[in-house]
């Protein structure tokens, strides 16, 4: 255990309510060091489904086992209620949630055994609010009520307007009152979310005095204290270092930790292109490295079509379609086929396209392992890399090919010998390095070595992360990077500058615009990312529409309107009848369905009919 007590302690949340619980953390245990983690670019958790919250924690305990932390507080309610008990037994570092600690504040603060939970959605779906406090005492009468709107006000820094007041009245309200009469039903409230602290003074002046206030922050502080001493890991003495981070905009995340502890926090420090694409937390500082782990991210499609659409039906929830992007660092090989391990192979070959991000900007302070800038250099090595990877993979197969048809009779040597064939020709290309998506390959050929999943088959996107000084005129970097890239099929450039989008995330929308027409650029540099990816990939988006919900689908361009359909329930596929049709530009002339219908500019459509990019669908089905 030696120097284990001088490791920090990893706070996380799904943005800046475990804030609330860092600052408990500071002031019972000065000594310890403390990381912190906001989720911010994928909040708030409380909608989403359970398996989602579980895959995001288990990517935020993959983070702080880098950076070697003590022990983990999952500060978020919604990841402790869904997914503690999972990454408990999957991560050997200590684990304390929000929730028991909660309870235990609530049982010590009623007096009639009546305890309210303000919590998110997903929380209060999952129970296990009124499990802890039963556990704790099997009388104890609980009230549950769902906050959907506090988070977003918390985080968009409106946790004092008249919106604010009115939301905690809309939730409040109903625990207060008993057949019509105001009496409260509880007399205890729990904070059942690290972001509700931050509405504390809205609450308590609409629950009234006669209903006690309380949150999981000082419990959960002491129950971090007991367990650190039972381990043997508190820290004694020493300066205490605290850092934080957050996967959203910098500056906002920052003013609210302002707030919350009352004087100038830490440089919040962000987690710089698949950040940018993703909102994801794969740090690019002291804990990055090439040797890490597989960094997931989703990325949600921007698309102005959508913002249109719910402006007309003003649903109840928005959903824009999503990319996932995998971030996989590349080792310094000494030799080629050495730089990507074999589990980030695998990793590459669950994708369907591959983004090669290629370093174009100067920087002293980051030096390239090669000793120079050479973004033409590094694309070559990559592929080189990738070149290798297929190979083995081929060469491998064609070893065991041969006694198989030795084997074999009837159509299934036939098979193999169209398999054989196919690979021939591929370790023919590999051998002069030509990347296999330069191959011909008819449909029963594509079919025989679909299932190998190689990399040199896939769509390629090069990304040029250019210096700011390159921005508004980028040709002259790029132009050697797309010479290279136009050798081989399906390959496209795209320049970046990752740093200075970065910083541009962080304005406010209006100044945001404003500076990149000072540039020159049309437009972020992750809308161009992401179309330039539908665009190697075939992709096209459908949308579905009604009071409650506006939705973007994704589907190959052209796909047959049944098979779109099962892109939003296989029920939709199995039974499908047909589909009403509409643009979407024509449905907002139009004003509204019912109108469409009588201009007649909503038609209806049966099964192969191929769905175009911008349309609008009504399935009906049958099962």
């Amino acid at each position: 255990m030696d120097g284990a007590a001088d490791r920090p302690i990893g706070v996380f949340d799904s943005g800046v309510g475990g804030l609330t619980v860092l600052r408990e953390l500071r002031r019972q245990l000065p000594n310890e060091s403390t990381i912190y983690l906001g989720d911010e670019a994928r909040m708030p958790y409380g909608p989403r489904e359970p398996a989602e919250v579980v895959g995001f924690t288990r990517e935020a305990m993959r983070w702080f086992a880098k950076a070697e932390c003590k022990l983990v507080v999952i500060a978020c309610n919604t990841a402790t209620s869904v997914a503690l008990e999972t990454v408990r037994d999957e991560f050997p570092v200590p684990t304390i949630g929000v929730i028991r600690p909660g309870a235990a504040a609530a049982l010590s603060a009623t007096a009639r055994r009546a305890v309210g939970v303000l919590a998110t959605v997903l929380t209060v779906r999952s129970g296990a609010y009124v499990r802890a406090l039963r556990d704790l005492d099997p009388l104890v009468d609980v009230a549950q009520q769902a906050c959907p709107k506090l988070v977003p006000l918390v985080e968009e820094g409106r946790a004092e307007s008249p919106e604010a007041i009115d939301a905690v009245r809309e939730y409040v309200e109903p625990l207060l009152t008993e057949g019509g009469v105001v009496r409260p039903v509880v007399d205890t409230l729990l904070l059942g979310c690290t972001h509700y602290p931050l509405l504390r003074e809205a609450i308590e002046k609409v629950a009234g005095r006669d209903v006690r206030v309380v949150d999981s922050a000082t419990t959960t502080a002491l129950a971090v204290r007991e367990v650190l001493a039972s381990h043997r890991l508190t820290r004694d003495g020493g300066r205490a270092e605290h850092a934080l981070f957050c996967t959203g905009p910098v500056a906002r995340f920052q003013a609210i930790a302002r707030a919350i502890f009352h004087e100038d926090p830490p440089q919040v420090r962000e987690t710089t292109l698949f950040n940018l694409l993703t909102g994801a937390h794969a740090t690019t500082g002291a804990f990055a490295g090439a040797e890490a782990e597989t960094n997931v991210g989703v990325a949600k499609v921007p698309d102005r079509r959508v913002a249109d659409l719910s402006a007309l039906y003003k649903p109840k929830k928005i959903t824009y379609a999503e990319i996932m992007y995998r971030d996989i660092g590349l080792a310094h090989a000494e030799k080629p086929g050495q730089a990507i391990s074999t589990q980030k192979l695998g990793d590459l070959r669950t994708a369907d396209a591959i983004v090669h991000v290629v370093r174009a900007f100067s920087a002293p302070s980051v030096p390239h392992v090669d000793g120079s800038v050479d973004p033409v250099r590094d694309l070559s090595t990559v592929e080189l890399e990738l070149l290798f990877a297929d190979h083995a993979i081929v060469e491998r197969r064609l070893e065991r090919i041969e006694p198989e048809l030795r084997s074999s009779k009837g159509p299934e040597r036939e098979m193999k010998e169209r398999e054989k064939a196919v690979l021939q020709r591929a370790i023919a290309a590999l051998a002069e390095e030509r990347p296999l998506r330069d191959l011909d390959l008819d449909p029963d050929e594509e079919k025989a070595i679909r299932g190998f999943r190689f990399l040199t088959r896939m769509p390629v996107l090069v990304a040029v992360n250019l210096d700011e000084d390159d921005v508004a005129d980028p040709e002259r970097i790029i132009a050697p990077v797309r010479e290279a890239a136009k050798a081989h099929r399906a390959s496209a450039v795209v320049p970046v500058s990752a740093k200075l989008e970065a910083e541009i995330a962080e304005l406010p929308a209006d100044e945001a615009a404003s500076f990149r027409k000072d540039l020159g650029l049309a437009e972020p540099a992750l809308d161009r990312l992401i179309r330039a990816t539908y665009q190697l990939l075939g992709l096209c988006s459908f949308f579905t529409v009604g009071d409650d919900e506006v939705r973007a689908w994704t589907v190959p361009c052209g796909s047959p309107a049944q098979q779109a359909a099962g892109a939003i329930h296989s029920d939709l596929e199995r039974g499908f009848i047909r589909a009403e049709i509409i643009g979407w530009e024509e449905l907002l002339k139009a004003g509204s369905e019912a109108n469409a219908k009588k201009l007649g500019v909503m038609r209806t459509e049966g099964k192969t009919y191929p769905v175009k990019d911008g349309e609008v669908l009504h399935v009906l089905f049958n099962v």
